[in-house]
């Protein structure tokens, strides 16, 4: 499988829309509509809820990263890329936009530290 047929062998669209339509339930009553999801958190709760799935990305190069991870390559750019061509797209009820890390030295989740590599950070929703 390479990296590019996981998402349809996978079947990643399902799961990781079903990830994102999950955080709608966390917003209710807040006048901003639904809850953007980072890449990073993304990753995370791909990980935890799909564990076999994640250790084909870990296998392929492709761990949840970060700046200082020593990978060049991660889950969250993938996901964050697949995402944004299908919001892009439209072919796939979800939204995208960017959190600037200006000021920003890095965000802790419940997993690690992570220091963005990119000076945004990719986040996602449900439309």
């Amino acid at each position: 499988m390479t990296t590019s047929s996981l998402w349809v062998e996978l079947d990643l669209e399902r799961k990781i829309v079903g990830l994102l339509a999950e955080q709608v339930s966390t917003n209710v009553g807040s006048d901003f509509g639904r809850p953007f999801v980072t890449a990073y958190q993304l990753a995370i709760m791909f990980a935890e809820r799909y564990p076999s799935d994640y250790e084909v990305f870990v296998n392929r190069g492709f761990p949840i990263g970060g700046l200082n991870s020593g990978s060049r390559t991660s889950l969250p750019q993938y996901l964050a890329g697949q995402l944004s061509d299908k919001a892009r797209s439209q072919s796939v009820g979800i939204e995208g936009g960017f959190l600037s890390c200006k000021h920003l030295s890095g965000f802790i989740y419940d997993c690690d530290l992570v220091e963005p590599s990119v000076p945004q950070v990719a986040m996602f929703r449900i439309k």
